[in-house]
């Protein structure tokens, strides 16, 4: 029996074991590991906004810093995935910039401006309010924080799943002319430079980092592009490639003891040419809407009538303002002003038929300004942060649409779907830890969040020059004008309750109960009915158990977590005749799972890691809301029901510096992909298939040169597998991912 499949075959046992074992090892006597003279390295988090020990925060939270991220071959968010329990990051079909990101069972698989992700994303502690642009590619990161489950009282809205923290490398008053520059290159003409510089102007009063990435590469796949009509070939087209520009600058400036000024900006370009999406029953038509076959028996090779592309442009500025009024107490004002638009072509229907192609053109801003006051009291036994939030946000949408089906024989005919948004919030929050004791604390918290969301939306249909409005009547809609006004205000109070327990120095165990909340909103894209009804607000009760233990002497560290979720009003999209999608609030659903992360310093040469997680979800009967049918009920869609990674470090000192090698395997379970088979159909070929990784990294740091050599390849095993993105009446489409991959790096530190 291969590797694979032993671990495919044994994943409930291997995982059941694992958690097992982590509860026996926390809990009882524990055989001792080789005598070492290494530890494990603390990690330091700020995932309730203040720094603290990994070990001693009551939260489910992995962190990667920047060398984890690295010796794992993670290069992009996309990756952290690989390493982190119950997180699924991908790519929205035919845009490699955007990002959809499923936190234990929490997905929004809509991109559209009136609709809000279930998982917040932080860059620099600026909450970004769309996942387009999300999709970043990592440089001179200090660490990767994910804080798993409602995060309502510190993180507001949009945090049912969790939060994702993306913290860079900072400027450092007090170090000197310090950096690196990497350059490496790869298979498939990949080039990357990559460099962060820490420049002092005023020694131990100001400094300026500056970052930067250029990372470039020729596609894996190939698109070959026909005439929609005709089905002649046009042109093969290098997709699936990189193209990825980014600065990022930060200014330090102590302007007393007690105050500093922070200044952050960043700009990220992606050019591309999109991705292979093809679909799986076919993407050449033997006879139209009934029969298909592959154009090729290559699955990095496909055809489409349309030729695909996409970019996105995102830029942000932020200014922190951090005031020390005691040696107990601080203040921090957090402004920020973040923009990005894009636009990109897709042929839907994956196939050389003129079916359905759209070319959407997207765009947002936003402002937040956020005031923190955090400290101590009672003689150190209360830790508090209290604090207000405000927030607006503008965007639009513009998705021009070809459809056949849909037209008939028209081909000269068109649909138009645009849109402009407002969406205002604003909060007030506080939360505590009162530690009763040096071994037994409770943590509470509430958060108060009132906001208002608007839309202006017009839908066309242009046959032959000539225009005429889709809407239906309805009181929301100037037919005379063919605009659709829609505004609706919400308000939430979120809250948090939890009781902490030091069994010792080294063992943490906690109970917390916590609440959730997703913004309602409005289908930008409603032509009717029921969809111009707004859909009210996804709210969450969430009940967490877990233990983190640093044992043998800190060369053993195992923390787990149990919970569950109740989910009401849950936000679930439902695919319209015409391939469009709209977001009502379907049912109800509890989600419950079990998450373990172990790290073990086995001797000074070898470290050894293994994390994983299962996940179960329970939908409620659906009510009849005339929307869709469902045969099949609701699945949990981008949400494997196991996922696991396992890993080895090994490093030796030799005369020329240190030679370390990684490997690493990860793996996660087939899973639903798309919401409308979710909800709607039972397709044979509709399930992304379960999916084993090998990747792995040699380096030598040369001492003498402060240089380091790395040899590294992600996929080792070629494996050939697909992400399925959407599924219609008639075809299912597939993103082709990214086989083997492999490169030298060449880093130099001074």
């Amino acid at each position: 029996m291969s590797v694979r499949r032993l671990f495919a075959t044994s994943r409930p046992q291997l995982l059941a074991a694992a958690i097992a074992g982590v509860v026996m090892t926390s809990l009882a006597p524990v055989p001792t590991l080789a005598d070492t003279a290494r530890t494990l390295e603390e990690v330091i988090v700020t995932a309730q906004r203040r720094e603290q020990s990994l070990q001693s925060v009551p939260i489910a939270v992995t962190s990667l810093s920047g060398a984890d991220l690295e010796r794992a071959n993670i290069f992009s968010i996309q990756q952290v995935s690989q390493q982190t329990p119950s997180l699924n990051i991908s790519q929205i079909s035919a845009n490699p910039a955007t990002a959809r990101i499923t936190l234990r069972g929490q997905v929004q698989a809509e991109t559209i401006f009136t609709a809000d992700p279930s998982v917040g994303v932080y860059l620099d502690e600026v909450y970004l309010g769309r996942t387009q642009g999300a999709m970043f590619d990592f440089f001179d990161i200090q660490r990767v924080e994910v804080l798993k489950g409602p995060q309502g009282t510190l993180y507001g809205r949009n945090t049912t799943g969790g939060t994702i923290k993306l913290v860079p490398n900072k400027a450092e008053p007090d170090a000197g002319l310090t950096g690196y520059g990497k350059a490496g290159v790869g298979n498939y003409s990949a080039r990357r430079l990559e460099t962060g510089i820490n420049v002092p102007l005023v020694a131990g009063v100001a400094a300026l980092r500056l970052s930067g990435l250029l990372n470039q590469r020729d596609g894996y796949s190939t698109t070959r592009v026909v005439d929609s009509v005709t089905r002649a070939f046009i042109e093969d087209v290098d997709t699936n490639d990189k193209g990825t520009e980014a600065l990022r600058v930060n200014l330090v400036v102590n302007a007393s003891d007690q105050l500093t000024f922070e200044l952050s900006a960043d700009y990220a370009d992606i050019q591309t040419n999109g991705s292979l999406d093809y679909s799986l029953n076919g993407d050449h038509v033997l006879v139209p809407n009934v029969s298909y076959e592959r154009s090729s028996s290559d699955p990095l090779k496909g055809t489409n009538d349309f030729e695909p592309y996409a970019n996105n442009r995102s830029s942000g500025a932020s200014l922190t303002t951090t005031y020390d009024f005691t040696d107990s107490t601080q203040g921090k004002l957090i402004y920020a002003y973040r923009r990005q638009d894009g636009e990109y072509a897709l042929d839907l229907d994956g196939s050389d038929q003129f079916f359905y192609n759209s070319e959407p053109f997207y765009g947002s801003e936003q402002q937040s300004a956020e005031a923190q006051l955090s400290g101590t009291s009672l003689a150190d036994r209360l830790e508090w942060t209290t604090g207000l939030f405000w927030f607006e946000e503008s965007g639009y949408d513009l998705s021009p649409h070809q459809e056949l089906g849909y037209f008939g024989a028209a081909l000269g005919a068109y649909d138009i779907n645009l849109g402009w948004g407002q969406n205002d919030s604003q909060s007030a929050f506080v939360h505590g830890t009162y530690h009763f004791s040096d071994t037994l604390s409770t943590t509470l918290g509430l958060r108060w969040t009132d906001e208002s969301r608007s839309v202006e939306a017009g839908r066309y249909r242009v046959i032959l020059g000539n225009q005429t409005c889709q809407f239906s009547p309805h009181p929301s809609v100037d037919l005379a004008n063919c605009v659709s006004r829609r505004s609706e205000d919400y308000d939430n109070l979120s809250w948090t309750a939890g009781l902490n327990w030091q069994l010792d120095p080294d063992i943490l165990a906690y109970l917390k109960t916590s609440s959730g909340y997703r913004a309602g909103g409005h289908n930008m894209r409603a032509v009717s009915g029921l969809q111009y009804l707004p859909f009210a607000e996804e709210t969450v009760q969430d009940v967490e158990l877990g233990l983190k233990s640093t044992l043998l002497d800190n060369r053993l560290r195992v923390n787990l977590a149990l919970y569950h979720s109740a989910y009401e009003d849950m936000q679930q999209l439902v695919l319209q005749p015409d391939v469009t999608v709209s977001i009502s609030n379907l049912t109800d659903a509890t989600i419950q799972g079990a998450e373990v992360e172990i790290e073990a310093q086995l001797s000074d040469a070898w470290v050894v890691d293994f994390s994983g997680s299962v996940i179960d979800i329970d939908f409620d009967d659906l009510p009849a809301l005339g929307l869709a049918s469902f045969p099949q009920g609701i699945q949990a869609v981008y949400t494997p029901e196991a996922q696991y990674s396992v890993g080895a470090t090994w490093g030796k000192s030799l005369e020329v510096g240190e030679l370390t090698a990684n490997l690493g395997y990860t793996w996660r379970d087939s899973h639903v992909p798309d919401p409308s088979i979710a909800i709607t159909r039972a397709r044979p070929n509709a399930e992304s298939e379960d999916i084993g990784l090998v990747n792995g990294r040699i380096s030598l740091d040369i001492d003498s040169l402060d240089t380091t050599v790395s040899l590294w390849g992600t996929n080792l095993t070629d494996e050939n597998y697909t992400e399925n993105t959407l599924i219609t009446s008639v075809f299912v489409l597939a993103a082709a991912q990214a086989p083997r991959m492999y490169g030298l790096d060449i880093t130099k530190r001074f």
